[in-house]
């Protein structure tokens, strides 16, 4: 099995943005860049019809080159369990009740067997507390945690 990526929008966001005045934004839109150009020949690209749905929003420029990157990747399907999964993750307090979509994510993920799932919501994904209480909730399923992680930490992880 090849080692799979998940998008989430604010990664594809990134790739796709005009640079940030925002410094950390910025810096987190070249680290996108620098994963995008050297690491993804390694991974097979994923991301789900939710992805899509919410790169579709927006500016209509921004949109369709979001929507055209998108295209490349393989579209994984939201399932009856994963649904089960985001519900139970939000029941048990993995995510609050307002990042159903994220819960969506992240349960698409874990039941199409994704390695990693890709982010800079670090509020909400990227974040060890919640990974935490996610583990648990796979764990009730019988299914294995994807790693949810920023483009900076996965070259990192890379050797």
């Amino acid at each position: 099995m090849s080692t799979t990526v998940y998008f989430d929008t604010t990664v594809v966001s990134y790739l796709t943005a005009k640079r940030s005045r925002n410094l950390q934004i910025a810096e987190q839109q070249q680290m996108t860049h620098d994963w995008w150009n050297v690491q993804r020949i390694n991974y097979e690209l994923c991301c789900s019809q939710l992805t899509r749905e919410e790169a579709a929003l927006g500016d209509p420029d921004y949109a369709r080159r979001r929507l055209e990157l998108l295209q490349t990747m393989k579209q994984v399907p939201i399932t009856d369990t994963a649904l089960a999964i985001a519900e139970d993750l939000i029941k048990e307090g993995a995510l609050p009740a307002k990042a159903e979509d994220d819960a969506v994510h992240i349960a698409t993920a874990i039941v199409n067997q994704i390695t990693y799932l890709l982010t800079w919501n670090c509020q909400h994904l990227a974040n060890p507390q919640m990974q935490k209480k996610t583990a648990e909730v796979c764990a009730a399923h019988g299914l294995t945690p994807t790693t949810i992680c920023t483009p900076k930490q996965l070259m990192e992880l890379t050797p």
